[in-house]
């Protein structure tokens, strides 16, 4: 009885995550369970460590696709661009309220397919850091046995 418990709890605080609380549903709730999210933050579409961000991406899009992952960047607090798969249609501010991310700063932010951040930097950070992250993570393991397989 005790594990049914558990897996409940367990499922109320990973929903939670993704709730706004009681003015609606997250932009990020279609992703919970289905994709792992790289959401980049960046005051304005010019800035410098956004166009180094999306250079070292460009080089990495195979290894982004076979990790189930949607990249997007969150511009400001009103603009919410889509960087590699499908991004949300809006909801920029409310994403930086989640992370606690001003309109100002940039971050690089991972999220698990269970809605939990992973990692977090304040700089432009190599793929080959954010994959082995992800490689190590239960169910991409499970996933890279399956497909095997």
């Amino acid at each position: 009885m005790r594990p049914i418990v558990t897996m409940i709890a367990l499922v109320l605080m990973t929903a939670s995550t993704f709730s706004q609380g009681q003015t609606g549903a997250s932009p990020l709730e279609p992703y919970l369970w289905q994709k792992r999210l790289m959401i980049i933050f960046a005051p304005s579409l010019g800035d410098h460590r956004l166009i180094d961000q999306r250079e070292l991406n460009v080089h990495a899009i195979d290894g982004l696709q076979a990790r189930d992952m949607v990249v997007f960047a969150v511009i400001g607090d009103d603009h919410v661009n889509p960087e590699l798969n499908r991004a949300p249609a809006e909801g920029a501010a409310e994403i930086r309220r989640r992370f606690g991310i001003a309109d100002d700063m940039f971050a690089v932010v991972l999220v698990g397919k269970d809605g939990t951040e992973k990692y977090r930097s304040a700089r432009p950070v190599d793929l080959s850091f954010i994959f082995d992250i992800v490689d190590g993570m239960p169910m991409r393991r499970r996933e890279m046995r399956e497909r095997k397989t």
